[in-house]
């Protein structure tokens, strides 16, 4: 445990050195450290185009050189890719939140109003990265994945909190129109609530049993708990895995599988 401690508290000494609703929502979503490029005309998933996911650089240590070919990516990206004022834009390091539209539920079992998956991004600098979103990341025990490959994948109910850059303006800070368009509040921040082992216990915190549960039970290739199609959803995240260095076991364990399970999808799997 006290390794496990210090390799977190490494992590979070990394990142900081890197240059740089009760209800909620209810969704599967990927989790990165990186770079975010401030270029404008992206929309909808080609808003992804504009993210760089990299680990963090040690501190006290050089980039790698696959960290330096990300730094220098953003960097050609943001330079060609103008801001809304017409000029090179600019990018930040901090933590991604990829919320996925397909089986996105409100904790209540209705249907997001979302068009396309949400991209949260916060710099690693701000009060709302270091007050709001990693605390939540440590009380969910996310960020003791993030140590391994900077990146992870699963079930949560995500929760929105003021943002406290904002919130120290006091009213002036009230910028963003309500609900009911009419309103002023302060910008909300995005934090984990609540982690979920895998979708059927997601599924159950909002009442919802899968149809296909008899289906999926019987199949040897696909876990507990998932349904042949959410299984291979999560496939090019073993996949980068495996390429990042984890064993089957690992892996395995990561996403609540079997070794053989999981062998069997990354024997499957073909990458784009």
């Amino acid at each position: 445990m006290e390794d496990q401690n210090q390799a977190v508290q490494s992590f979070l000494d990394d990142l900081y050195s890197t240059d740089a609703g009760p209800g909620g929502v209810i969704t599967r979503v990927t989790i990165e450290t990186g770079y975010k490029a401030y270029s404008v005309g992206f929309t909808g998933n080609d808003q992804f185009k504009t993210w760089f996911a990299m680990k963090p650089v040690s501190k006290g240590q050089d980039p790698t050189p696959e960290q330096q070919a990300v730094k220098d990516t953003v960097k050609a990206f943001a330079a060609t890719n103008p801001d809304s004022r017409g000029a090179a834009a600019g990018y930040g390091y901090g933590i991604m939140v990829r919320s996925y539209l397909d089986g996105a539920v409100l904790g209540n079992g209705k249907q997001v109003g979302w068009k396309s998956d949400q991209l949260d991004f916060v710099e690693k600098w701000t009060d709302a990265c270091k007050n709001i979103l990693v605390p939540s990341l440590q009380s969910t025990g996310i960020v003791s994945e993030l140590v391994k490959t900077g990146s992870w994948t699963g079930f949560v109910r995500l929760g929105w909190k003021d943002d406290p850059h904002f919130v120290a303006q006091g009213e002036a800070g009230k910028k963003k129109v309500g609900k009911d368009g009419k309103t002023p509040e302060y910008a909300q921040v995005l934090y984990i609530s609540e982690r979920f082992a895998n979708e059927s216990a997601a599924r159950e915190a909002i009442g919802l049993v899968d149809d296909d549960a008899s289906t999926t039970a019987t199949d040897p290739n696909v876990p507990t708990g998932y349904t042949a199609e959410s299984w291979k959803s999560v496939w090019p995240a073993l996949y980068e895995a495996k390429q990042n260095g984890q064993t089957p076991a690992q892996i395995a364990a990561d996403y609540s599988a079997t070794v053989p399970q999981v062998v069997n999808a990354l024997a499957t799997y073909v990458p784009l």
